[in-house]
Order: C-alpha cells, then sequence, then structure tokens
C-alpha cells in the first residue's frame, strides 16, 4: 500500500506540475500578446459608440511584473480634434496585496497628459457623449438599501504626474475663454486610503504664463485629513476677470496674485489656515466702456492670516499697499464711478437667500492697516460743472479693527490736496484714537492747512458772478459724533480764512478780500442746537459798493446769476420730526474784532461821479447773542479818506427773531466839496465849500424806528447853479441862508420815526422825506425861524403904519430891532421892503392932513368953532346948494331925526365934500407908500444892518379894507 500510495502521489504531483506549467505558459501568453490587443479593442470599441477616433502607439502588459505600460495614446474629440492624449501610462500591481485584503501599487505612473475640456456655442462640451455612455444603465437600478461601504485599502508606494496639461475652452460666452494648466508635476510615495495614516507628500503644477501652485504635506484619505504648506505664485488674475468679464463693468488689464501658508484639514472638515500670506500686484483696472484708466494698485498685500472655518473667525496679521492711483468720477446725481464699476452685473435672481441671512456672523480681526503714498484723481460734476481734486501723498492706517464690536483704533489719515492748475496744495490730517462704526461713535480730530478756496470757483460759478482769485481755510476741528436717533455732532476748535480775494468777473474789480480772517475757539452741538464762537477776528477786511446809473448795485449784479433764474421748484413738505424742531439755533459770539478795514463806496447814478472809502476801521462787537434779551456793543472808529474821523457805538441784536438796535454813527469833518455830485443832483448847485459833521443816533425795538439825526455844517459855500433836471424846487440857497448862522455854521437836529412791518419802507426815503419837510417849513414861514432866534412873540415880516403917515410906531420900532437882531445871526440873508398905501384908507388920511393944514385945525378933534370954520370953507367952495337947503334935506328925507343927528348928518357931508375937493393923488399915496419903506430902511441901518442888505421895492396901492397899512418884509440870499 505505501508503494502504491507514493506512486500516485508522484503521479498526481507530475500532472499538477504539467498542467500547472501549462497554464502558467498560456498566462504568459495571454499576458503578452493577448491582452493588450484586448484592452485596446475594448477601448476601440467602446469609443466607437461615440464616432471617436483612437490611436494608440503599444500596450504592454507584463504578466510576472503585473505591470501595465500604455504609450501614445490619442483620444480624438466628436469632430476629429485631439482632446485626450498621454506619452506614457505604467502602472505596477503587487500580487501579493490580494493576501492583505490591500490593493496596492508599487507604481502608478502617468507622462505628458493633456486633456481639452471644451464647451460649444450651444453650450454642450466634448465630454457630454462620454457621460450619456457612462450613465447607460443594462438594466433598472435597485434601490440603494445597503450600508454604506467602507473606503477600499489602497496603497500605492509611488504616484507620479509628470507634465500634466489642462485646457479649458469656453466658446459658450460671448467672447470666448480660454485657460491652459500646466504642466503640472505631482510626486507622492506611500499613498494610501489607511485609516489614520498620513505621509509627506509635494505637488507642483505650472501654467505657460509662468503661474505656480506648489504643496507640501501629509495627507490621509480616512479619516480625510491633511496639514501642510501651500504656496502659489504669478496667477494671472485677468484669467479669472475673462472667465466673468460678463458679470463685470469693469476690465482687469493686468494682475498678479501670489499666496502661502500653512493649513490644518481636520477630520470633522474644519480648516484651519495660520500665518498665510496673500499679495497682489500690478492691479490694473480700467473702465470697460471707455477704457479710461480706473484704478492702479502696484502692490497689496495680507500678511499674518490665520482663519477657523468652524469658529468663523479670521484674524489677519496686517495689510499694506504702497502708491496705488485711483480715478474716481463722481456725477451730478452723486454716483460714484468707481462704485459702479466694482458692483457686479445683476443676473435678474435676487431670491432671498434666508438661511445665509440666519447663519451666524464672521468674526474679522484686522490687527493693522497701512496704505502709503496713495493718489487719488477725483472729478465730480456734483455742483453741476466739472471740479478737479487730486488727493496724493494719502497714507491712511488703523489698528485693531473687529468686525463683531464694529470698532478700529487709531485711525490716521494724511494727504495732500491739489486742484487742477494750481501751484498751491494744502494738507489733510484726521485722526481718531477709537472708532465704533455700528452705530457710529468716535472723537475725530481734523487738520486742514491752507486748503486753496479756488478750487470751489465751480460751485460759486453757479451761485455769483465772482471769482475766487486766492483765498486759503485752515482749521483744526475736535469732532464727536454718536449716532442715535439722530446724528449727534459735537464740534470744537478754530478755523481761519486767509489772504481772500473775491473779484467781481462782471467789472473785474475787487468786490470782498482780507488778509486773515480767524475763528477762535468754536463750540457747536447738534443737539443742543448751539453755536459758540469765543471770537472773530479780521485783518484788513476790505469791501466794495457801488451804485450803477440805473440805481441797482454791484451786490444785485454779483448775485443776479443766470442759474438763480431758473423757475423755484416748489417746496417739499417738512416731514414731522422737521415740523416739530423749529426752535432756532442758539448762537453766540464773543466778539468780532476789526483791524484796519475799510469800504469803498461809489455812485455812478450821478451826472458826477462820487467815491468814499471809509478806512482805518478799528475796534469790535461784541456779546453777540441770538437770545431775545441779548444786547451786542458795537465799538468802531475809522476815518473817511483818511482824514475825517468815523466811529459808530451802541448796542444791536442782529441775529435775535426781534431785532433791537441803539446805534450812534458820527462823522465828523468831512469836505463837503466831495458830495457835490449829490448836491449837483438833488440841489442844482456845486459845493465850493464846507465841511459836515454828522451824529445819528438810531433805536429800533419791534421793528419800529426811531431816529435823531443832527447835522453840523461849517462854512457851507455854493458854486456854481447847475441844470440838473431831478433838482428839489425849494430855494436850496435860501435855506442856506436863513440856516447858517454868524460865524458860518448850520445846526440842525432831524428827528424821524418809521415802522419796518409798512411794505414801502425805506430808509433813504425817511430820511430825505424828513428834511425836505424840514426845509419846506423853514422856507414857508422863514420869518418864524428868525423870530425863534431872538425870541420875538411879534411877527417879523410885516410893519404896520397908521392911514396916512410914514412914521414908524413903538411896536414898529421893537419888531425891527428884533429882526436886525436876528438879520446879525444870518448874515446871508438880504431883506426886501414893499410898502403899500390904501387907496381909500390913505387918501381919506392924507385929505384929512391937507385940510386942517389949510384951515389951521386939528382934524382929529374937530371943536364947535372949527366946524364953523369948515361950514364957512364949505359955503366958499360950494355956492350950491346952501348948508340951509341940505340941512332942509335932511329933513325932509329923514323926519323922524331929532334936531342933533340932523346937524351930525349935515356936519358928515361938508367934511367928506371937502376931502374929495383935497385932490390926492395916486403918486402922493405912492411916495407915502415909498416913504415908510425908507423909514424901515433907515432903521434898520441905524440898527448896524449893512445897506447892501436891504433892499426897497416899488409900492403899490390896495384897496382892501384894512385897519392899518401894513409893509411886507421878504428874505433872499445874497
Amino acid at each position: 500500500m505505501g508503494l502504491i500510495e507514493n506512486s500516485l502521489s508522484v503521479r498526481l504531483t507530475g500532472i499538477f506540475l504539467k498542467y500547472g506549467c501549462l497554464l502558467f505558459i498560456l498566462y504568459l501568453l495571454f499576458g503578452y500578446f493577448a491582452a493588450p490587443s484586448i484592452i485596446e479593442s475594448q477601448m476601440r470599441q467602446q469609443l466607437e459608440q461615440t464616432g471617436r477616433k483612437m490611436h494608440v502607439e503599444h500596450i504592454r502588459y507584463n504578466p510576472l511584473a503585473l505591470s501595465l505600460d500604455m504609450h501614445g495614446l490619442v483620444i480624438d474629440d466628436p469632430q476629429g480634434r485631439p482632446q485626450l492624449s498621454f506619452d506614457r501610462l505604467y502602472g505596477n500591481f503587487e500580487a501579493s496585496s490580494l493576501l492583505w485584503s490591500t490593493v496596492v501599487f508599487k507604481e502608478l505612473r502617468l507622462d505628458n497628459f493633456t486633456y481639452h475640456y471644451t464647451i460649444a456655442k450651444d453650450g454642450s462640451s466634448n465630454i457630454d457623449d462620454l457621460l450619456a455612455l457612462a450613465n447607460t444603465p443594462d438594466s433598472e437600478p435597485e434601490a440603494d438599501t445597503e450600508e454604506p461601504q467602507p473606503v477600499p485599502r489602497i496603497l500605492i508606494k509611488q504616484l507620479s504626474l509628470n507634465g500634466i496639461n489642462l485646457t479649458y475652452r469656453d466658446n459658450h460666452r460671448p467672447k470666448p475663454f480660454y485657460k491652459a494648466f500646466g504642466p503640472i508635476y505631482i510626486s507622492l510615495y506611500y499613498f494610501n486610503t489607511f485609516p489614520g495614516n498620513g505621509y509627506p507628500y509635494s505637488v507642483e503644477a505650472n501654467t505657460e504664463q509662468g503661474e505656480k501652485i506648489s504643496w507640501q504635506g501629509d495627507l490621509s484619505v480616512v479619516p480625510l485629513r491633511s496639514q501642510g504648506d501651500i504656496e502659489i505664485s504669478g496667477i494671472r488674475l485677468r484669467d479669472g476677470w475673462a472667465f466673468a468679464e460678463e458679470m463685470l463693468n469693469f476690465e482687469l488689464v493686468d494682475g498678479r496674485l501670489a499666496a502661502h501658508g500653512h493649513y490644518q484639514l481636520s477630520p470633522d472638515g474644519n480648516v484651519k489656515l495660520s500665518d498665510a500670506n496673500i499679495k497682489l500686484d500690478k492691479i490694473d483696472i480700467i473702465d470697460k466702456k471707455t477704457a479710461q484708466p480706473a484704478l492702479n494698485i502696484p502692490s497689496f498685500t495680507l500678511s499674518g492670516i490665520n482663519l477657523d472655518l468652524q469658529q468663523q473667525r479670521v484674524e489677519i496679521g496686517r495689510i499694506d499697499s504702497q502708491k496705488a492711483v485711483f480715478h474716481e468720477h463722481i456725477d451730478a446725481d452723486g454716483q460714484s464711478r468707481l462704485q459702479q464699476l466694482l458692483t457686479p452685473i445683476s443676473s435678474g435672481n435676487n431670491t432671498d437667500n434666508q438661511a445665509d441671512e440666519a447663519a451666524s456672523p464672521w468674526q474679522v480681526q484686522l490687527n493693522k492697516f497701512a496704505l502709503k503714498d496713495y493718489r487719488i484723481d477725483l472729478d465730480t460734476d456734483v455742483v453741476g460743472k466739472p471740479l478737479n481734486f487730486t488727493l496724493s501723498k494719502l497714507n491712511l492706517g488703523f489698528e485693531q479693527f473687529n468686525l463683531g464690536d464694529s470698532r478700529l483704533k487709531n485711525l490716521q489719515l494724511d494727504t495732500t490736496i491739489d486742484g487742477e492748475g494750481s501751484e498751491a496744495s494744502s494738507q489733510l490730517s484726521i485722526n481718531s484714537p477709537q472708532l465704533a462704526y455700528a452705530p457710529l461713535k468716535t472723537s475725530v480730530n481734523v487738520d486742514l492747512k491752507a486748503f486753496p478756496l479756488s478750487h470751489a470757483q465751480p460751485i460759486l460759478d453757479d451761485l455769483a458772478n465772482l471769482q475766487l482769485v486766492d483765498g486759503t481755510l485752515s482749521s483744526k476741528l475736535n469732532l464727536q459724533l454718536e449716532e442715535g436717533k439722530q446724528l449727534s455732532i459735537v464740534a470744537k476748535g478754530e478755523a481761519s480764512i486767509d489772504t481772500l480775494n473775491l473779484v467781481d468777473t462782471l467789472k473785474q474789480l475787487p468786490f470782498l478780500s482780507w488778509d486773515s480772517l480767524d475763528v477762535h475757539d468754536i463750540a457747536y452741538s447738534s443737539a443742543a442746537n448751539s453755536l459758540d464762537i469765543d471770537s472773530i477776528d479780521t485783518d484788513a477786511l476790505f469791501a466794495r459798493v457801488t451804485l450803477h446809473k440805473d440805481g441797482t448795485s454791484n451786490i444785485q449784479d454779483i448775485l443776479a446769476h443766470p442759474s438763480q433764474s431758473a423757475p423755484a421748484q416748489p417746496a417739499q413738505p417738512a416731514d414731522k420730526e422737521q415740523q416739530g424742531n423749529t426752535t432756532p439755533m442758539s448762537i453766540n459770539v464773543g466778539s468780532i474784532n476789526f483791524n484796519n478795514a475799510r469800504s469803498r463806496f461809489s455812485d455812478l447814478s450821478l451826472s458826477r461821479r462820487f467815491a468814499m472809502t471809509i478806512g482805518e476801521i478799528n475796534g469790535s462787537i461784541k456779546d453777540i447773542s441770538s437770545a431775545t434779551d441779548g444786547r451786542a456793543s458795537v465799538d468802531l472808529k475809522g476815518s473817511v479818506n483818511r482824514y475825517a474821523p468815523v466811529l459808530l457805538k451802541g448796542q444791536v441784536n442782529p441775529l435775535a427773531a426781534e431785532t433791537y438796535t441803539d446805534l450812534a454813527l458820527s462823522f465828523h469833518g468831512l469836505e463837503l466839496t466831495n458830495l457835490t455830485p449829490y448836491a449837483d443832483v438833488y440841489a442844482g448847485y456845486a459845493i465850493d465849500k464846507g465841511k459836515l459833521t454828522v451824529e445819528l443816533n438810531y433805536k429800533m425795538l419791534n421793528n419800529r424806528i426811531v431816529g435823531g439825526n443832527h447835522l453840523f455844517i461849517d462854512q457851507l459855500t455854493l458854486g456854481d447853479h447847475t441844470n440838473s433836471s431831478t433838482a428839489t424846487s425849494l430855494p436850496v440857497a435860501l435855506a442856506i441862508a436863513l440856516l447858517k448862522d454868524s460865524r458860518g455854521q448850520i445846526d440842525i437836529k432831524l428827528e424821524v420815526e418809521g415802522s419796518l412791518d409798512d411794505p414801502e419802507f425805506n430808509y433813504g426815503s425817511l430820511l430825505w422825506d424828513a428834511a425836505t419837510s424840514f426845509i419846506g417849513k423853514i422856507i414857508a414861514s422863514p420869518f418864524n425861524l428868525l423870530a425863534s432866534l431872538v425870541e420875538s412873540s411879534e411877527p417879523l415880516n410885516e410893519i404896520n403904519f397908521a392911514f396916512g403917515s410914514s412914521e414908524l410906531d413903538t411896536t414898529s420900532t421893537q419888531t425891527l430891532s428884533d429882526l436886525a437882531d436876528a438879520l446879525k445871526q444870518r448874515p446871508q440873508l438880504d431883506l426886501e421892503i414893499r410898502s403899500n398905501a390904501n387907496s381909500i384908507a390913505d387918501r381919506e388920511a392924507l385929505a384929512r392932513t391937507k385940510l386942517g393944514q389949510q384951515l389951521s385945525i386939528d382934524m382929529n378933534t374937530i371943536s364947535n368953532s372949527d366946524w364953523n370954520k369948515l361950514n364957512d370953507y364949505y359955503q366958499q367952495s360950494n355956492s350950491e346948494p346952501s348948508l340951509n337947503e341940505l340941512r332942509q334935506e335932511i329933513v325932509a328925507a329923514q323926519p323922524e331925526l331929532s334936531k342933533q343927528q340932523v346937524e351930525t348928518q349935515l356936519q358928515s357931508h361938508v367934511l367928506q365934500t371937502l376931502l374929495l375937493q383935497q385932490n390926492i393923488s395916486d403918486h402922493a399915496l405912492k411916495q407915502l407908500a415909498l416913504k415908510r419903506s425908507n423909514n424901515i430902511r433907515l432903521a434898520l441901518i441905524a440898527q448896524a444892518i449893512g445897506h447892501d442888505r436891504v433892499f426897497v421895492l416899488d409900492s403899490s396901492l390896495v384897496d382892501t379894507p384894512s385897519k392899518q397899512s401894513t409893509s411886507a418884509l421878504e428874505l433872499n440870499a445874497h
């Protein structure tokens, strides 16, 4: 049995060896010769279903080494163009791994792999047919009810991807997009999917344009975990822009991205970055429509970046950037061009993502931010005209920015402000130790030095006909800003405007200027609605006021800008909150101080040009307040044309709702010859000589004005008479003669009163009306003025005489004495005397005198004997009728008369008959009147009135019944 068993065993072993060798030989033959053909055939068979062509140089399979080596594979796309190719694909499988339930590759290698992915114009891609082939099921899939399968255990001892090239082309876009990636080199050792194992690996990828991506680190697939360092450099941002061009308004001409950092990927999916840096270089953006430059950033670096994805926390060590240039335009509607360019074009899909809104916010911490040597070229049409600024040498920095609590610290902005065509530049500095911006709360210091106001010329062009030739604004302010229901603003500091020069562009003449205007200790509060200023100091302030021929002023011309003539838009009703806040701002100014101020006034409306300069104005206005009971003290001194002192003192309240004024203004020793243009127009005379002193005192309360005008004129002498059509009809020379005293001085006091509520109120008219009324009264009653000079109660304009007499009685003598005293006080007055004779009363008086002289009787007291003489004289000169006949006629006509009454009528008839017979001529009457005038003249001469000042006028006869004969006196100026 033993031999038989041994023999059987040997025979079986031989059979096994024989057939084993045969199978091994068949396996070798199949592996070396059949397997490559089968693989190639299967590949072609699958590709034939898509109509693609394939070319492969050769395929080798080593059944001993379990390795597959494929060379020169090319697979065409449906259009017959190469889509996928490689030079070599090599894989070496270790058979021993089958014993350990692990797939082990000793080596996997892919050389010069190239893949072209293309999207056609219709949106289809060159892999759609392959995807459709891969997704065609042989049968309906069964429901997936099994537990998830564990990741297979795979070990690749050496994985080499050498020269990988990928291209992406999208012809479906309006502008085709193309991007090539590679060559990419990846070398991994002992890459595996073992749980918990990680090995160090490295990857490097490059592009034709010099872009590079490299990675070094370890990777564990199960669980997914990795850490390492990633570095990218030279990434062309224009390729990314080109891909998203349809959604962008700008064109990225150039730009490079570089970054490096350490990362950690945890099995729970958390990603952490540490000490990462990102750098953008050569960013050049232009307006896609106009090709105008928008911004250029040579360098922008983020360094020290730490990120925790699960904690949603980002910390950035610092951000640095230098020498960037921004070209900004703000249109008339206030829209920013950069904002419009950098805002993505809306796709029309604005569906709200409530999940994103509900997500917790990220915590962002930026430790330091620094922009250096930036430049912003700004032009704007907000004011309706181009306005250009350049912010150069701009440095911006801050620290400890925290998005969570909306805070940052140590904000500092410094820049130089330049304007187009301006040689001067200004400095702006803004700093804040701490700033909270949501809600806003901060303290900001603003320091502006020598900002040229000429930059604001385009704004002024739309407001007035003025040119800002010169002027700089400087300020140092501290702003306390706090956001609540309304933004609260508290401002403290000082400001100044130096070398201001405003020119009237219509006349090309200076309008307003000063050397300096300094505002000290400004304190503004929006919450308190108050503005307090300690003092405003001006130096060499100048203002020009001109009246034109048509009566308008240069101020009206300056403000009558074409833009002001546009129809006013209807006012929009204020909201309730605005309507509720109607309290006027509380304004308090400690003082406004003037040093060497002056004003130039010209009146071209006159036939002769008038100009006057009030200069050397020094003084102050103190305690200015908008309070109702506020009273500002005014104390200003100056001079007219450098010689006549000017003084303005008193109290005003210009800011209060109810205006209050109590001001005294005085001019001393003003040369009246300077006022000849006004005297020419309104008085009809030139002024040859004289000085004027004016003291005005005006009070205004409750819109009612009461003014006192005291005018003192010394040695006023009129010049030539002019033919002014606008001159007053009043006798100006006489008025002056009436007012001028013996020393050649005129002292006038005028009181005026008016109401500002009167729509026709005008201060000039008020004063002129008072002056003309005063002069009119003097001219109308000049002797009343003379009587007031000597305190006479009798009228001085007439001298009374008894009928038939030229003798001055006591009353007339006293009247002439008073008149002489008054004329001595008004040496420029002449007196004209015109005496009259009453053709009835004076004729009768002269006849009585003549009759009495003839009969030697006193006609004033006729006695019985005198009547006998009269009767006898009557009988002698009148034969018929006789006295008896006359007596009988009286009795017959009036029988009721008594004998005495009959005798009285008889005597009256006799006397009247005799008086008529005296034949007093008109010449005799005129001689009587002339004698009266001469007696008056002699009486005045006797009172030391020069004979050349008294004139006797021609006499005349009157028949008006009166008690006395009167000589009329008239005044005239010589």
